[in-house]
């Protein structure tokens, strides 16, 4: 079905809107994550109240993730959007003013909950916004996160470099990102003009086995997120001490470790819709899964640092385009609430980034650090094994609408 022009003038906007959305959610984070060493040593926290205050945020996000569904069922992922993607950012200023660790623990765990709100909405819309396009695009929206990350992280090094305050820093940001999400409400996508689109959602009158098979399904694509995050969060809060201990690195070339990863990842996901479009959605998860073990093991067994480099950026290609496949995976599960699905999997992953770098801490103090980062490798081979033998019904049902091209 060729859709009318206004149509698809419409849903270039969304598309355009959506990517807005992830890209204020990476900015936001990065903003967050370049933030926390001045604000711990403004507040004189310890090491554990930080830990805690982090907990807090983590733990905000994942009750969070309980009430998306019922909330997008309620007014709907446009309109949920339109209030979430404004406020979100204001949470910024909220941290920023925390004049003690109490506060400080409220506003990350109120921020913890908004972003997974607004990311969670974002990807349902996503996946709507790829329906009708009819063909695979999750990858370019997640490349907008990371691309998102590394410019607030930037830009909020920069401010503390030149010593500018954490409140005017933070609420500069704050401020301009909510600035960013009131233009864009009108833009997001309407899925209701969309008569090609189908809504999938629980039948009342389902037997119980298809209930059974459909969260069987969520479970299974939740576990592979799982592992994806606990290997990001590995690598984001090992990688760095990896390289010191192991190859006596410098503080700017362990950080390094980390940097060419996450760049490869954003480069990654840009070209990641064109290979799964030619290869499919699970060979090029199988191959993103093998490339991830290759590479990470690269990088903690080669002999040299440059070598170890390498091998940081390649894990980072392997595991840029998983979760957007897995993502779309679970908001086109037949015969269930793609809201449901998207919530239950993203909180799976939310599990493997919060026990990931606690897991690796724990191995480590009683093994060793090569052996503690040796489980993403181990956990990313059978992430291969697992999707060679998935059903093929959870792949994308997509057809020819004539869309775009």
């Amino acid at each position: 079905m060729v859709l009318p022009k206004q149509k698809i003038t419409e849903l270039l906007w969304g598309r355009i809107a959506a990517k807005t959305v992830y890209f204020m959610l990476g900015v936001g984070s990065g903003t967050f994550a370049a933030n926390i060493p001045r604000i711990k040593d403004s507040l004189g926290l310890t090491p554990g109240q930080l830990g805690l205050a982090l907990l807090c945020c983590s733990a905000g996000g994942f009750l969070a993730m309980q009430i998306v569904a019922p909330l997008i069922k309620r007014f709907g992922v446009r309109a949920l959007l339109s209030y979430v993607a404004p406020s979100f950012p204001l949470l910024l200023i909220l941290i920023a003013l925390s004049g003690n660790f109490t506060y400080l623990a409220i506003s990350f765990a109120l921020f913890g909950g908004a972003t997974s709100i607004a990311g969670i909405a974002v990807n349902a819309q996503a996946v709507d916004i790829e329906k009708a396009y009819a063909k695979s695009i999750m990858s370019s929206f997640h490349a907008l996160f990371s691309v998102g990350g590394l410019a607030g992280a930037a830009v909020g090094g920069v401010m503390a470099a030149h010593h500018v305050g954490i409140v005017p820093s933070m609420a500069l940001i704050a401020v301009g990102l909510s600035a960013l999400g009131v233009m864009l409400i009108a833009k997001l996508f309407d899925v209701t003009k969309y008569d090609s689109i189908e809504d999938h959602t629980v039948h009342q009158a389902a037997h119980k086995h298809h209930r059974a098979k459909w969260w069987r399904q969520v479970l299974l694509i939740g576990s592979l997120i799982f592992v994806c995050y606990l290997s990001e969060g590995a690598i984001a809060d090992w990688s760095a001490i990896y390289m010191k201990s192991a190859h006596t690195a410098g503080p700017f070339i362990a950080v390094l470790a980390y940097m060419i990863f996450n760049a490869c990842m954003t480069i990654g996901r840009f070209s990641g819709d064109s290979v799964i479009r030619t290869f499919g959605q699970l060979p090029t998860l199988i191959g993103g899964g093998a490339l991830g073990a290759v590479g990470l093991s690269l990088g903690l067994l080669a002999p040299n640092i440059t070598f170890a480099l390498v091998g940081f950026g390649v894990v980072g290609v392997g595991l840029s385009v998983l979760v957007p496949i897995l993502i779309s995976m679970a908001g086109n599960l037949p015969e269930g609430d793609r809201n449901l699905a998207i919530a239950r999997a993203s909180t799976c992953g939310n599990i493997g980034l919060m026990a990931g770098p606690a897991l690796i801490g724990f191995i480590a103090e009683h093994y060793s650090l090569l052996g503690a980062m040796m489980v993403p490798v181990a956990l990313l081979g059978v992430l291969c094994v697992v999707v060679m033998i998935m059903h093929r019904s959870v792949r994308i049902p997509y057809r020819d609408t004539g869309v775009l091209e």
